[in-house]
Order: structure tokens, then sequence, then C-alpha cells
């Protein structure tokens, strides 16, 4: 029989691996995807990331449409934390 525990002490290392872990997982699923449908996942990145940053107004463009976004989920955090359901 399997029991699941939580952990006493998180090692420190942890935090930073799993996220770095999900990102890459989620760059290769992503990939696959995109190498089904018939794009090639490396310039379909570097058009994200040209698009999304390094273009002349890009970077301003991108934190305009996020801002909204971002500012909803702290508001649903906000409500979740405090056990407020709608």
């Amino acid at each position: 029989m399997i029991r699941i525990e939580r952990r006493l002490s998180t090692p420190r290392w942890i935090i930073p691996a799993v996220t770095i872990g999900s990102l890459f997982v989620a760059f290769v699923l992503a990939g696959v995807l995109l190498l089904c449908s018939g794009h090639d996942p490396i310039t379909t990145y570097q058009a994200m990331v040209q698009a999304g940053f390094t273009r002349h107004g890009a970077l301003s463009a991108t934190l305009t449409n996020a801002t909204p976004l971002m500012l909803t989920g702290l508001c649903a955090g906000v409500a979740f934390r405090m056990r407020v359901y709608n």
C-alpha cells in the first residue's frame, strides 16, 4: 500500500529544480505537438520570443496585454485565500 506523507523539511534545491523541470517538460511537449502539426519548434519558439520581447515596442505591448491577466489572477488568489467563493 502506498502512503503519501508531507515532508517535514523541504530541501532548498527542490523548488527551483521543480520549476525548471516543469518548464523543460512543457517546452518539450509543446515541441512534440508542433512537430506533429508540421511546424519547426525552434523557429516557432524564436518567433515567439522576438514577437514578445525583442522587437521594438514588443516588451511594453506584452506587459500591457498581460497586466489584466496578472491582476485577475491576483484577485482570484486573494479571494481563494480568504475562502470567498462565488
